[in-house]
């Protein structure tokens, strides 16, 4: 009996024990943890570590991106793209991963998208993902038991916004009515687009002198806060309720003005102050007539003109 479980075992083809393979990320970010949004890509670097990948089989390393800010989000016209797959594939020979740095060597492309949003800066984390580790078996090797190492979480990477957006507020003109009620519009307008949107606020400013409307006899006095959303290149109009007469005076100006007060230097103000022109169309006919006709050879005849 013992002769033919030793032929017996002799025969069967042989099976490889299976193995530990250990993949980490390299602790370092290429350029930087904190990329400027235009840079294109940052680079991590994954290693098998530990373990043995026999010639001719493949191991599959997958990853997971995990947001670290409300505003940061993956996919195709957001902010970043996570890594695919990388495979490991000995060709000839095995290869025997050592210590950290020294295995076999995988680049991690995060790829950042300029968005063209005002923003804060967004972050995210980048970590090999168990459920996407597989090895694939061939002649008739055992299966593998593929495990994350501790240096499975690459340091956050915090991308760093390169965004601007300008606010403008441009001139207005109305031509004046002899009497009713009139609104001039100032027009306020947004190049670029701001997450989570922002205020300004408009207001007139009273002064005096030449051709400068008065404040409650020309025009009404007007302040607003005008609130802009998320949307990009947004308008808005402010109306200034022109007070109208048939008084004859030259063109006559005033200005407005538009502030912003929230923090972010990303935002900038064009246009302020801005000046709102009223035009004049009041005339008045003067009318000259003859009192009658004097004699010419009377002393100190006069002629009177109305």
């Amino acid at each position: 009996w013992w002769i033919i479980a030793g032929l017996l075992i002799a025969l069967m083809p042989s099976v490889a024990l299976a193995t530990d393979l250990v993949f980490e990320l390299d602790g370092s970010v290429v350029p930087s943890t904190s990329p400027d949004e235009n840079v294109g890509s940052v680079f991590l670097s994954v290693r098998l570590s530990s373990g043995t990948l026999p010639s001719g089989e493949t191991a599959t390393v997958g990853f997971k991106c995990t947001p670290g800010s409300p505003g940061a989000l993956e996919g195709s016209g957001n902010d970043y793209l996570c890594p695919g797959t990388i495979k490991f594939y000995n060709a000839s020979g095995d290869l025997i991963g050592g210590p950290l740095g020294s295995g076999p060597e995988g680049i991690v492309e995060i790829t950042i998208l300029n968005d063209g949003v005002v923003e804060s800066g967004e972050k995210v984390s980048v970590e090999i993902d168990p459920a996407q580790l597989t090895t694939t078996e061939m002649n008739g090797a055992a299966p593998y038991k593929v495990t994350v190492g501790t240096g499975s979480l690459a340091p956050e990477i915090t991308i760093v916004d390169d965004d601007a957006a300008t606010v403008t507020i441009s001139n207005a003109t109305l031509s004046e009515a002899d009497a009713g009620s009139q609104t001039m519009d100032f027009t306020v307008s947004v190049a670029g687009q701001v997450q989570g949107g922002f205020d300004v606020d408009f207001a007139t400013v009273a002064a005096t002198g030449t051709g400068i409307a008065t404040e409650g006899s020309d025009y009404a006095a007007k302040s607003q806060t005008l609130s802009f959303g998320d949307t990009p290149n947004e308008s808005q109009t402010v109306s200034v309720d022109i007070i109208a007469d048939d008084i004859v005076e030259t063109n006559e100006t005033f200005t407005a003005t538009l502030t912003y007060g929230g923090g972010a230097s990303a935002i900038t103000v064009s246009g302020s102050p801005a000046t709102g022109t009223i035009s004049e169309d009041d005339t008045t006919t003067l009318t000259v007539t003859t009192g009658g006709n004097v004699a010419e050879d009377v002393p100190g005849g006069v002629a009177t003109f109305t």
